[in-house]
């Protein structure tokens, strides 16, 4: 464990739920402040790793889109992610977005983000990887 600082803490858990564990614990001869201590990290881990994957999959849609203007333009998707990922580089927004606004419109796709929204970079990001070749499911 990485931090040595320890709290007490108090919880109701039912009586028989307790004296189960404690028999357990003799049974295996292990050290029950081991085993909560366990319990609660793998519960935090698998939270954790829940909330990855949800701010993960939110970002699916962007790659999708990425994904589909790439076989819509062909040969020429590297040099169009290559334009809107320079642009959202230096940190113009207006300029990725006028490339991307323009790509959508000769490509009849609807515009996926706008510059107000939260999160911006990271979607318009997501559409690059799409674009570059990234594979969603």
């Amino acid at each position: 464990m990485n931090n040595p600082r320890k709290i007490t803490r108090t919880f109701r858990i039912p009586a028989d739920l307790v004296e189960r564990f404690d028999r357990a614990a003799e049974l295996v001869e292990v050290n029950k402040t081991d085993v909560v201590v366990k319990a609660i990290e793998d519960f935090v881990l698998r939270v954790e790793r829940e909330k990855v994957m949800n701010e993960m999959d939110k970002y699916y849609e962007y790659v999708k889109f990425g994904n589909e203007l790439r076989n819509k333009l062909g040969s020429q998707a590297g040099v169009h992610a290559i334009q809107l990922s320079d642009a959202l580089n230096i940190n113009n927004t207006v300029d990725f977005l006028q490339k991307l606004i323009r790509l959508c419109i000769n490509y009849r796709l609807q515009i996926p983000i706008t510059p107000s929204e939260s999160e911006f970079t990271e979607k318009a990001q997501a559409i690059l990887l799409g674009m570059a070749g990234m594979e969603v499911e």
